[in-house]
């Protein structure tokens, strides 16, 4: 845990604002203050510790050298300080993505999701414990309001990217596959 103060749920608004300049009727309701609020106000009951958060953690943003096996993070554009369960949620969603099909880029298979014994071993990884600690699951509990909120903040983003990117992605496509999740 580390000082500082929370930046994920004034990045949701953020978010949410330049979401609804774009003005995309079907989403609405994923613009909506009250919703995105409700979303945020489960996730503030949760205490999780603060952390310094790489936000966007997903296997294209994980080197290894093949050498010496050193793990490096890159892609540090969204990272702040934020509640440490918003990092492992969104981790653990990435899992459904793949980036590298060309073709379906914007897609996520939900089969592709740690099952049940991946995720305890992740979380149990990140405990520095066996998978059958009660704190894994106490872990996963802290995680679970977080799924929704990182579903909505990457779909507020998928938006605003449609209307400003220049990156050759269907970012529309993403924001639908995302805000399908939620």
């Amino acid at each position: 845990s580390i000082g500082g103060d929370n930046d994920l749920y004034n990045r949701v608004e953020r978010w949410r604002l330049k979401a609804e300049a774009v003005g995309l009727p079907e989403f609405k309701d994923v613009v909506n203050v009250e919703y995105c609020r409700g979303l945020v106000k489960n996730c503030e009951k949760v205490d999780s510790p603060l952390v310094m958060s790489h936000n966007d953690l997903q296997m294209g943003n994980i080197m290894r050298n093949q050498e010496s096996g050193k793990i490096t993070f890159v892609d540090y554009e969204y990272s702040g300080i934020a509640p440490r369960a918003f990092d492992i949620a969104n981790y653990l969603l990435e899992w459904m993505a793949d980036y590298s099909d060309h073709k379906h880029r914007e897609s996520m298979n939900v089969e592709k999701y740690p099952n049940t014994h991946e995720k305890c071993e992740l979380l149990a990884a990140y405990l520095q414990c066996e998978p059958q600690d009660p704190r894994v699951q106490q872990l996963e509990a802290e995680i679970a309001p977080f799924t929704p909120l990182s579903h909505l903040l990457w779909t507020l983003c998928a938006i605003h990217q449609s209307y400003c990117s220049e990156i050759d992605f269907d970012y529309i496509a993403y924001a639908r596959t995302r805000h399908s999740l939620l």
